[in-house]
């Protein structure tokens, strides 16, 4: 089964800490851990699409 992507961006840290609360809700085995979009690269984004 596919895991569910949490994107987030965020300056100071306070949507990062949120995004990370909110993956560990439904657990490791469903959520991937949540990416800053900010701190994305090209390379990234290619190895996100299967």
């Amino acid at each position: 089964m596919a895991k569910i992507g949490i994107f987030f961006g965020t300056d100071s840290g306070t949507t990062r800490m949120i995004a990370k609360k909110i993956s560990k809700k439904p657990g490791d085995d469903v959520c991937d851990k949540p990416l800053n979009v900010n701190r994305i690269s090209v390379a990234t984004c290619c190895n996100l699409i299967p």
